[in-house]
């Protein structure tokens, strides 16, 4: 596995088909507002074995914080570790800088908890941490992780503000 990553400035069609099935519809900001946040500080990284298209991270930077807004590998890839490895390129890129991203919580009678805790459980093997608090994402409550130093939950709030003027047409 010889995992490559090339930063894009335009979504493709296979970030728009894995986006539209890796994620809940209420999850997903319209491709549009995607692409305005791009202009103001988002990017989308795409991940390559060879030639073959094995996933891609959505990510908002200010200053010395990252959020990881998006993050997926391809069905046909998961459990053969490109997850971890793209975590750990997605790291190299952002040294120095607290990243942190959202998950939903592990609701006891959420129709998809066992995905949940799937997903919350490869973070924290990946080496991702919980800071012990919510934050609200366009509209819905989600648990945070972060890697790479501690967030505050301002901190976290402030980026997630400041995500959301960004794809939702109101950026200064």
């Amino acid at each position: 596995m010889k995992l490559k990553s090339v930063k894009v400035g335009k979504i493709s069609d296979e970030v728009r088909s894995l986006y539209n099935c890796a994620f809940p519809h209420f999850e997903r900001i319209p491709e549009k507002n995607l692409e305005r946040a791009m202009v103001n500080g988002a990017t989308i990284r795409e991940y390559f074995d060879g030639d073959v298209f094995v996933g891609f991270t959505y990510e908002y930077v200010h200053n010395d914080m990252v959020y990881l807004g998006y993050f997926a590998t391809m069905p046909s890839v998961r459990g053969k570790g490109y997850g971890k490895k793209i975590l750990d390129a997605f790291r190299s890129f952002h040294q120095g800088k607290k990243i942190f991203l959202l998950v939903e919580s592990l609701e006891p009678k959420a129709d998809n908890i066992d995905m949940r805790m799937r997903r919350i459980n490869f973070y924290i093997r990946n080496g991702c941490n919980d800071p012990r608090f919510r934050a609200k994402s366009d509209g819905y409550w989600y648990d945070c992780l972060y890697m790479q130093g501690a967030p505050t939950r301002e901190e976290v709030v402030d980026i997630i503000h400041r995500f959301e003027k960004s794809h939702s047409g109101f950026a200064s």
